[in-house]
């Protein structure tokens, strides 16, 4: 399917990058962790802040079209995607900020967490009482840890 209506409003004021079909990273981009959901979105955008969130949101609101919020892709059903939508890539929105005296973490939507992450900040955190919960893959996201415990308190 091709793109039936231009981006170049939300071009205009979007920081991170805009993937359409047949431009390079697109394919990666909307692939999600399920290989047998294939969908093809009309634009991937991998926002750079909540800036370009909000200007993703709006523009499809504006245009009445789908949307999807994407960090990992790791929902099985392939709500991470859409056909002729737009998806909303967070993960380039990983930062963490680690207080250690204050002993509080302040993460952006979507940094990884998982024990092999490899990121500094938490790692850290390893070596001491503080400790961020977290499960046994790399790759899903604080978000993505934090859906999967709802209601399993």
């Amino acid at each position: 399917m091709e793109l039936t209506y231009p981006i170049d409003p939300l071009r205009r004021r979007f920081r991170g990058a805009l993937l359409r079909r047949g431009e390079e990273g697109y394919d990666e981009a909307r692939r999600v962790w399920n290989g047998a959901i294939d969908r093809y979105p009309a634009v991937v955008a991998r926002c750079a802040g909540a800036d370009d969130v909000t200007a993703a949101v709006s523009f499809a609101r504006e245009r009445d079209r789908s949307v999807s919020v994407k960090r990992g892709g790791h929902a099985v059903a392939g709500h991470a995607t859409c056909d002729d939508g737009i998806v909303i890539d967070l993960s380039l929105m990983n930062r963490v900020e680690v207080d250690s005296r204050a002993r509080t973490a302040r993460a952006r939507a979507a940094p990884c967490v998982g024990p092999g992450s490899g990121h500094p900040d938490l790692r850290a955190g390893h070596h001491r009482r503080d400790r961020l919960a977290q499960g046994s893959a790399n790759s899903p996201s604080v978000a993505g840890w934090a859906i999967s415990c709802v209601g399993t308190a």
